[in-house]
C-alpha cells in the first residue's frame, strides 16, 4: 500500500474521516484525535413470562448472527452475561420437559413459577425421568383453581 502525502487537494477526504475535540477534563486541557464514534446498535428483546421463551430468543440470536457471542448479544440488550448465560443453561433440559415448557402459554398461572432459578435447578437432576418428575411436582405446586 502507497503512502498517500497530504497536499491541498486530498486533505479534505482525510480529515472529514476524523473527530476531533478538545477542551478539559477536570483541569487539564486535552485534544482527541479519533474515528466518528457511532452509537452501537441494541437488539430488540422481547420480555417472555416463561423463562424457556426468553433463552429461545437469546439462542436465536446467537445463531442469527445477531451478536457473535454471549458477551456481545449482553452489551446489546443490555442485560448482564451472567444473565444470558443461566437463561441459555436452561436449554439443557430434557427434550420433554423444555418442549412441555413451551406449550404452556403466558395466561396460565403455572408460568409464573417457571423462573431461571427454578427451572436451573432441575439442571442438576441427571436422570430424564427424575426431571421430569420435578418439573412436574414444579408446576403441581401452583392451585389452578385459586389462581384464577
Amino acid at each position: 500500500m502507497a503512502a498517500r502525502t497530504l497536499d491541498s487537494t486530498n486533505s479534505e477526504a482525510i480529515w472529514d474521516k476524523f473527530k476531533i475535540c478538545q477542551g478539559h477534563r477536570g483541569h487539564s486541557p486535552y485534544i482527541q484525535l479519533g474515528t466518528k464514534r457511532r452509537k452501537p446498535d441494541s437488539l430488540k428483546v422481547d420480555n417472555h413470562r416463561n423463562a424457556l421463551k426468553q433463552a429461545r430468543q437469546y439462542q436465536e440470536f446467537l445463531s442469527s448472527g445477531q451478536a457473535d457471542t454471549r458477551t456481545e448479544l449482553a452489551s446489546l440488550a443490555g442485560i448482564p452475561r451472567t444473565t444470558i448465560s443461566r437463561y441459555l443453561a436452561l436449554l439443557n433440559l430434557t427434550e420433554e420437559v423444555r418442549s412441555e415448557a413451551l406449550l404452556l402459554p403466558d395466561s396460565d398461572p403455572r408460568i409464573q413459577v417457571l423462573t431461571v432459578t427454578r427451572l436451573h435447578r432441575l439442571l442438576r437432576v441427571q436422570k430424564p425421568a427424575e426431571q421430569r418428575r420435578a418439573f412436574r411436582a414444579l408446576l403441581d405446586t401452583v392451585d389452578v383453581g385459586a389462581a384464577r
